[in-house]
């Protein structure tokens, strides 16, 4: 398969990508699809059509799923349908460190508490690129590593694209917002430079951010 840049391929389904927004009538869809670099399976893998389509299967670069059921989005994680084989990463900074990717970034979403099977505690980290692509990453077990930014799931994705150009910062403690079932739910949506503000309150309760973060906040 020959590769196309992100760009490119966003530019040539542009019609596509607003089709599916006005079918589901999810606000934000479009963006949502577009942070989280989702593209139409059978744009990918299946000879293109000419014709403007309406395009149900999406898929992400970890073979997750993103499926329209009428006019309701389900997604699938690991999806065993998905030919990882052939899935290629469209993101050009996916080789930097997330210190790196800190000073490329323009919002944190933030999600923590403890998991409700492991009783672990974990942040969930999102960071919107100044490119409007999101890059997630897991804190868990001492251990931080780089995960699908549909795994903030549907409605995180609509609220982190309805304060995208957040000045401050929010705090939530909703535990309906967090992705992974949890105890002791909290999360902040912040601007990146970060307030110091929020910098603060990192460096008193979650020293774990506060680390993570205070070589670019």
């Amino acid at each position: 398969m020959k590769t196309q840049s992100l760009n490119s391929i966003y530019h040539n389904i542009s019609k596509q990508i607003s089709l599916v927004e006005s079918y589901t009538e999810i606000k934000d869809l479009s963006y949502i699809i577009k942070s989280c670099r989702l593209k139409p399976y059978d744009y990918l893998f299946k000879k293109k059509s000419p014709n403007l389509i309406l395009y149900k299967w999406w898929v992400d670069e970890y073979g997750n799923s993103f499926k329209l059921n009428g006019k309701r989005v389900e997604l699938t994680f690991n999806d065993l349908k998905v030919n990882k084989n052939n899935l290629v990463n469209t993101d050009l900074y996916s080789g930097l460190s997330i210190d790196n990717v800190l000073k490329i970034s323009k919002l944190a979403y933030i999600n923590t508490g403890v998991d409700e099977e492991l009783y672990q505690k974990y942040y969930h980290i999102n960071l919107l690129g100044i490119d409007n692509y999101l890059r997630s990453y897991l804190y868990m077990y001492d251990n931080l590593e780089s995960i699908a930014p549909l795994t903030l799931g549907i409605k995180n994705l609509k609220l982190l694209a309805h304060h995208k150009d957040i000045k401050y910062f929010l705090t939530f403690k909703k535990k309906e917002n967090n992705p992974i079932p949890c105890l002791q739910p909290e999360q902040w949506i912040s601007s990146l430079p970060a307030h110091q503000d929020f910098i603060q309150e990192m460096n008193k309760h979650h020293p774990v951010i506060y680390n993570i973060f205070k070589e670019n906040i």
